[in-house]
């Protein structure tokens, strides 16, 4: 990536360069494709200091309002969700297939909010007369089974 020039490229199978698509509204700058490469490398919806540790540890840095502005952009073209858990932090996971609708596990003990596959609802919940629902989010609490798994 070329943060200097703010192009995006990837290498393809073949060893040739390729301009990384564009999206009506923006393009997929380093900063969000970094971001969005974090995001789909985990099944746990990170905070934001997750995701800024995780882009050092790859080398990568860029400002807290860059990583905000990175995040709230994936999140209005639905590459990304975004979730808080019972502690009131946002946490931000990859969209699964383009879908709007995301599933949670929150676990009580550690801390940690796992991403889970979601079925598509056969009858979603009844809303009242006018109201146009666009999304649905599933937060399930409990224990999870990591064996390092300890009370926060």
């Amino acid at each position: 990536m070329d943060f200097q020039t703010d192009r995006v490229t990837e290498t393809s199978e073949v060893g040739e360069i390729v301009e990384a698509p564009t999206l009506s509204g923006g393009r997929l700058t380093p900063a969000r494709q970094t971001v969005l490469q974090i995001l789909k490398g985990t099944n746990l919806a990170l905070t934001h200091h997750e995701i800024e540790h995780q882009a050092r540890e790859k080398g990568v840095q860029f400002d807290r309002v860059t990583l905000y502005r990175a995040l709230e952009w994936l999140v209005t073209k639905d590459l990304a969700h975004k979730v808080a858990a019972e502690d009131r932090v946002w946490r931000f996971s990859a969209a699964r297939d383009g879908s709007r609708d995301q599933a949670y596990f929150h676990c009580t003990n550690c801390g940690a909010v796992y991403c889970l596959e979601v079925a598509p609802l056969q009858q979603p919940a009844v809303v009242p007369e006018g109201f146009k629902a666009h999304r649905t989010e599933i937060m399930l609490r409990g224990e999870c089974a990591q064996p390092t798994c300890t009370r926060a």
